[in-house]
């Protein structure tokens, strides 16, 4: 199983391919390409590297697939014995990035190619008793 620890918006995500992440910060437009650069620990094909502090020559690429707000978060403040009470309240930035490849590797493969010999079916052959 393939993942990597990447370090985004001072935050740390462990995460493999075609997993989806959410980030509280605005990094783009939906559909834009991202090249997370700071890979902190890969384990790729059972070999792990642990970065000092980052890996060198390791990335992942990700696709942003929404940027908005998230759910309003409300604070409120208490002070027993002295009738203070405040309430406030806000929209945290909010961005979902799916993971498309981790390494150098990619995992979207593109559309393969169609040989040009046809593929032979064996036929089904009972056998009787």
């Amino acid at each position: 199983m393939d993942f990597a620890v990447i370090k985004l918006a001072g935050k740390q995500h462990l995460v493999k391919a075609e997993d989806v992440i959410s980030v509280d910060a605005d990094l783009g437009k939906v559909g834009d390409k991202l090249d997370l650069s700071e890979v902190l620990l890969t384990n790729i094909s059972d070999k792990l590297e642990i970065g000092t502090p980052l890996v060198a020559g390791a990335k992942a690429l990700g696709e942003i697939v929404f940027s908005g707000k998230g759910v309003k978060l409300h604070i409120s403040k208490f002070k027993a014995k002295s009738r203070y009470r405040k309430t406030i309240g806000f929209r945290p930035n909010l961005t979902k990035i799916k993971i498309l490849s981790i390494g150098n590797k990619p995992v979207i493969a593109s559309v393969a190619k169609q040989s040009s010999s046809p593929v032979k079916k064996t036929p089904i052959v009972k056998k009787s008793k």
